[in-house]
């Protein structure tokens, strides 16, 4: 994916943090690198390419592609509360978290909010560490921090468990421009 990266005019913001992410935890997180681009041999500027969020990346990280993966990029008018995974009415979970691979009808991403998020603390703790991959979430978090992405709390991450149900869901990185 070519990103101009118009909101960071070193166009380095969204470099970095990916970069620190890939080296210092195991969360699986896009490569990326910068490109001079040119149209029809003209010289457009340097762009920012990046991994896209899907097949060859989960690959590489040892995923199947075949798993389920959601992208939380709600609409403007949905963006309070966001992608913050708390429960919605079923028909928001398309217009929050965008669909790329996985059940399409969004049962399992509901089961994971509506049937494992809002559990009472007891319940919680004995099915948290079989639907969340948590030492790599508490990973993730930590990098958020560290950067200062709080665009994260809300959007500009994705969702995504490997078809393999032994594993819980990972959250990924995606969009780290604003950190």
């Amino acid at each position: 994916i070519l990103r101009a990266e118009y909101v960071d005019k070193t166009l380095l913001r969204n470099w970095l943090a990916l970069r620190m992410v890939r080296d210092t935890t195991r969360v699986p997180t896009p490569r990326s690198q910068f490109v001079h681009f040119r149209v029809n041999d003209r010289y457009y500027g340097v762009m920012h390419n990046v991994e896209r969020v899907a097949g060859d990346m989960l690959r590489a990280w040892g995923k199947s592609s075949m798993g389920s993966l959601y992208e939380a990029d709600p609409q403007l008018e949905l963006a309070s509360p966001g992608g913050n995974l708390t429960p919605l009415s079923p028909d928001l979970y398309p217009a929050v978290y965008q669909h790329q691979a996985g059940a399409i009808d969004y049962s399992d991403l509901r089961a994971l909010i509506e049937g494992t998020l809002v559990l009472p603390d007891g319940e919680f703790r004995q099915l948290v560490d079989t639907e969340i991959m948590v030492d790599e979430y508490i990973q993730y978090l930590a990098a958020m921090a560290a950067i200062q992405n709080h665009d994260q709390v809300r959007k500009n991450y994705c969702l995504y468990r490997d078809a393999d149900a032994d594993q819980g869901w990972l959250v990924l990185p995606w969009d780290l421009d604003l950190s």
